[in-house]
């Protein structure tokens, strides 16, 4: 069994090729680890992948982080070479969002933040609010129950004053025994 090590760990090849690192690491895989260690954290939704396609060459020059559908498009039978060096040459350097960026954890700029209890009610419940038709007086349990009945788009734009009809009509949220503005 190929063993490769790396800051004092030992990496056994596993059953894909793939060198994983020890139970005490979480069984990461190598080519993932050198990444982690380099650029910090691989965002979800992102693999790593070898450039020159050989699960033994991690070296750093030769590893990409790509999304999933990108990763896809490369391992396609139908996708050219040619295609392969464009999206490298967009993938990396500069060009790439996370290049030089470690936004995981403290490094998040949203690390931290603590929503308003008042946002966190807002974002709860707006979108089980009853709603009322002033023009029909009917009453709907939801915004998304008066669209399904009524397939008028923008009701909650009009229930938050940001546009004055939908669908012709005047809309409220309703409270009880009135509508609220």
């Amino acid at each position: 069994m190929a063993v490769v090590l790396y800051d004092g760990y030992k990496f056994h090849k596993d059953k894909y090729g793939y060198y994983v690192s020890p139970r005490c690491l979480g069984r990461v895989k190598l080519h993932r680890y050198i990444w982690e260690k380099e650029n910090g954290r691989i965002p979800e939704g992102y693999v790593i992948h070898h450039i020159d396609k050989d699960k033994e060459n991690n070296s750093l020059d030769n590893l990409m982080c790509l999304t999933n559908s990108q990763h896809a498009k490369i391992h396609s039978k139908d996708y050219t070479e040619d295609g392969l060096r464009r999206l490298s040459a967009a993938s990396s350097g500069i060009n790439n969002y996370w290049y030089g960026k470690n936004r995981s954890g403290k490094n998040n700029p949203r690390y931290g933040v603590k929503l308003s209890e008042d946002l966190k009610y807002k974002m709860g419940n707006n979108k089980r609010k009853t709603v009322i038709c002033l023009e029909t007086g009917v009453i709907y349990g939801s915004i998304k129950e008066a669209f399904e009945e009524t397939k008028i788009h923008n009701i909650s734009a009009v229930c938050r004053g940001v546009k004055e009809k939908a669908g012709g009509l005047h809309w409220s949220y309703y409270e009880g025994g009135t509508p609220s503005p």
